[in-house]
C-alpha cells in the first residue's frame, strides 16, 4: 500500500482496522477500512523496510527501535 501521506509496509486487518507502518519515519498507523482516515498512532522509531505489524491474543505487535511493542486492540 503507498498513499500520498505515508509509505506503507504490508497490511493487515486485525479488531476492525487495517494495521500499518509507514516504513519512512516509523510509525504504526491503525486505518478505518472504509475511510481510510487514521485512528491510531503511535511511534515506534526506526523500522526496516518491509516491516510488517502481527497479531495475536487481541493485540498488534510491531518492532522498531530494536524492541517489539505491544498494543491492545479495543473491541
Amino acid at each position: 500500500m503507498n498513499t500520498d501521506s505515508f509509505t506503507s509496509g504490508a497490511p493487515i486487518v486485525s479488531g476492525s482496522a487495517v494495521w500499518t507502518i509507514d516504513t519512512d519515519n516509523g510509525t504504526l498507523f491503525a486505518l478505518n477500512p472504509s475511510t481510510g482516515a487514521s485512528v491510531f498512532t503511535y511511534q515506534l522509531g526506526s523500522v526496516v523496510h518491509f516491516e510488517s505489524p502481527s497479531s495475536a491474543d487481541g493485540m498488534i505487535f510491531a518492532c522498531g527501535n530494536d524492541q517489539v511493542t505491544a498494543v491492545f486492540i479495543s473491541t
